[in-house]
């Protein structure tokens, strides 16, 4: 069984490794639409836009964005079909 603070370590590496990944534009091929929302907070992080930035350029509030990425967008699309009506 591994110890708890050691498990925390390894996660928190794995998770610094994957965001300087993301920083150098290395992104994780998309299998399919479901990681489509990953793939796009990961285009964010990579462009160096900030969730604030993001907000401002879609014209939505920075909540929406942070409720919208902590989901990885699920039911974006119908949202959009319901905007453009």
């Amino acid at each position: 069984m591994i110890d708890p603070l050691e498990s925390f370590h390894l996660q928190l590496q794995e998770e610094m490794e994957g965001y300087e990944r993301l920083k150098r534009g290395e992104f994780d091929d998309l299998e399919n639409l479901r990681g489509l929302g990953h793939l796009l907070i990961s285009v964010r992080i990579a462009q160096g836009i900030s969730q604030r930035e993001l907000a401002r350029r879609l014209s939505v509030h920075e909540s929406q964005v942070s409720r919208d990425e902590r989901n990885e967008y699920f039911g974006l699309a119908s949202r959009w079909n319901a905007r453009s009506r």
